[in-house]
């Protein structure tokens, strides 16, 4: 996929995601298990990035741990669709849990 021939809106990736969501044959379970999966690919290009040991071989860079986050984004939001949040849905509680976040931090 080339970047630069998509929109760079995040509401016309947010809409695109729930209608494939919307029409996806995976269930919630398979959903999950599919956002582990993606989360462990992520781990693996940290870990190539942070240079751990043992992961050299992997050849992984930065530009896969922006692709792999946005795969486990993109899963994690097909969960909220199926389970009937629609985008206002999906902002509105992300800023409640960014406020929570906010106030964690001030705490530390």
């Amino acid at each position: 996929m080339n970047q630069k021939t998509h929109k760079s809106s995040i509401e016309d990736a947010l809409e695109r995601i729930r209608s494939l969501s919307l029409s996806e044959k995976k269930d919630l379970m398979h959903r999950t298990i599919k956002a582990q999966e993606e989360l462990g690919e992520l781990s693996e290009a940290v870990l190539a990035v942070v240079d751990a040991p043992g992961m050299a071989y992997k050849n992984l860079g930065r530009e896969n741990v922006k692709e792999e986050a946005c795969d486990v984004l993109q899963v994690v939001l097909s969960i909220c669709f199926i389970m009937g949040m629609d985008i206002p849905d999906i902002a509105s509680l992300l800023l409640l849990k960014a406020d929570k976040w906010e106030k964690h931090q001030s705490k530390i």
